[in-house]
């Protein structure tokens, strides 16, 4: 099992979306946001926002339903992201919500 994790101030953070059986961080913002993938038990790929107050909120473009993968995130709460299956893959930005 792959563990997402966030060093904070010195305390570490371990990222583990529920339900996942992988969870990956590839992004965080200075407000502490962080971005990334997790798999679910039936293999499909879901993006995330986790937030230390909100916890994680699951990220899916309506398009890549089981194959979106979030890599940024801006002060904004702007994400960038991908989904399909290589090769091919389609972009996305997403807005806050």
């Amino acid at each position: 099992m792959n563990h997402g994790f966030l060093l904070n101030f010195g305390l570490l953070v371990t990222l583990d979306a529920p339900g996942s059986t992988f969870t990956q961080a590839l992004g965080l913002n200075n407000k502490g946001q962080v971005v990334g993938a997790y798999m679910d038990v039936a293999g499909n790929t879901h993006g995330f926002v986790w937030t230390s107050a909100k916890g994680f909120r699951t990220i899916d473009d309506p398009l890549g339903v089981g194959t979106t993968i979030v890599n940024g995130i801006n002060d904004k709460g702007v994400l960038v992201g991908f989904y399909g299956t290589a090769p091919t893959n389609s972009g996305f930005v997403a807005f806050p919500f």
